[in-house]
């Protein structure tokens, strides 16, 4: 048996039971009006290995592209930065929501083709890393 919660999203509350089991993924069960059987809490995928797919080879130009549609927000490098694997290049919303754009290599930033405030499509060059 687990240690309860009350846990309330809304108007609706929720009794949440946490079991810790040890060499074994946690486990939880939920209960608005009813037991559900426990069920293995699933890993999350981290984002940073996805983003490599944004990075386009042009020579030993490394071309970031947009993953999808939105506006910049704010850049977090400019023209001769160094950047290395996994530091933020700029942060783009989309949806409301705020999404971090990584450096998918090390390198200098040579170009940054965006500002603040444009509009991108999926697969605008954002910036150039060399």
């Amino acid at each position: 048996m687990g240690r309860k919660f009350k846990v309330s999203v809304g108007e609706k509350t929720f009794i949440v039971e946490v079991e810790e089991l040890l060499g074994e993924p946690p486990r939880a069960s939920v209960t608005p009006t009813g037991v559900y059987p426990s069920k293995p809490v699933e890993e999350v995928t981290p984002l940073r290995p996805l983003l490599k797919e944004t990075m386009q080879k042009t020579d030993d130009i490394g071309v970031v592209s947009a993953p999808i549609p939105g506006v910049v927000v704010s850049l977090k490098c400019k023209v001769d930065d160094r950047v290395k694997v996994g530091d933020v290049l700029l942060v783009l919303e989309t949806m409301k929501m705020e999404n971090e754009i990584y450096s998918p290599k090390d390198g200098v930033v040579r170009k940054v083709a965006v500002s603040e405030g444009a509009q991108v499509s999926s697969g605008s060059i954002l910036v150039e890393i060399d």
